[in-house]
């Protein structure tokens, strides 16, 4: 557990309570809006969408595991709020801190419920194409192409404009490391430029990329 009376750039984690709130997908989740800035709980709640209450809970319990700061208050109409911030602007969690027995579980406890809600998602818009929907299975090039489709003689194209931004594509491709790296580095910066452009008026949309 960090001993710290100051935010600093790093920190190594070694306890397992604290590694586990980083590890849970919902608790990673509501501790990200005090990540590098000052921030009340009911400003962290409103951002998360969680009651108050909730995240008064867990910030005092986050307190006690090192995890949080209280670093001063600020005034208004109904009084004072405390403003609270992470000991780190970024942690570090050493693979023979956790319980994991390999990093390939290690990666499966961290991403698996982001794929399941992604995937969730997708089945959802799958759905609103029609209540007579399907899967569409057949040959692209050297690989399958499995998508929803609205019906028989509708395959749904990604590309066509009237279909939902909806997708997920599998492909293995035979390229050198040059090309691979060309081609994370370009996906890296299409995340990057739409991220940019993200708003709170938008509709959320989960973007999963990956190259390996």
């Amino acid at each position: 557990m960090p001993d710290l009376h100051s935010p600093v750039k790093v920190t190594v984690l070694n306890s397992a309570k604290a590694i586990s709130v980083l590890l849970d997908s919902r608790q990673r989740a509501a501790f990200l809006p005090f990540l590098s800035r000052e921030v009340s709980v009911s400003q962290a709640a409103l951002e998360v969408s969680e009651l108050p209450n909730t995240m008064l809970y867990r910030v005092k319990r986050w307190q006690r595991l090192g995890l949080l700061l209280e670093m001063g208050c600020t005034r208004h109409a109904k009084g004072v709020k405390r403003l609270y911030r992470a000991t780190a602007d970024a942690y570090f969690v050493p693979h023979s801190a956790t319980s994991a027995e390999d990093l390939l579980t290690l990666a499966h406890d961290i991403h698996a419920p982001l794929f399941s809600d992604f995937l969730q998602a997708y089945v959802q818009s799958g759905q609103a194409l029609s209540d007579h929907w399907g899967v569409r299975f057949e040959r692209k090039g050297e690989h399958w192409s499995v998508r929803p489709s609205k019906a028989v003689d509708d395959d749904c194209e990604p590309t066509d404009l009237v279909a939902p931004p909806s997708m997920v594509e599998y492909l293995q491709m035979q390229l050198c490391e040059a090309q691979a790296k060309a081609m994370q580095l370009e996906l890296w910066a299409v995340l990057e430029r739409y991220a940019s452009q993200s708003s709170v008026q938008g509709k959320t949309y989960r973007v999963i990329l990956g190259i390996a």
